[in-house]
């Protein structure tokens, strides 16, 4: 599999476990999801600290029962966004860890 990244490998490799254990299928499906969440968190970490700050949902997110059910339940929160954005921040790295 050279020259697939390790997202592509994992939204191919469900068709390449027919042959493997419940456990061993239910695992990587567990990982495949875990990486998708932290490839979207590495390019929208910034927004969402953004989102968390201000409570306001961003207009990419369309689907208006969504926008109807968050915006229930996300309020301004200034201390939460700059906790998020310093953690995402890392300065033992000398630049934004994502």
């Amino acid at each position: 599999m050279r020259g697939l990244t390790i997202l592509t490998m994992c939204i191919l490799a469900p068709t390449r476990l027919f042959s493997v254990s419940t456990l061993s299928r239910a695992c990587t499906q567990m990982l495949c999801g875990l990486l998708r969440a932290i490839h979207f968190l590495q390019l929208n970490w910034q927004q969402l600290a953004k989102d968390i700050a201000f409570g306001i949902l961003n207009l990419r997110v369309s689907d208006p029962s969504i926008r109807e059910f968050i915006s229930k339940i996300l309020k301004p929160n200034h201390e939460l966004a700059e906790f998020h954005y310093q953690g995402m921040r890392k300065p033992e790295l000398g630049r934004d860890y994502y």
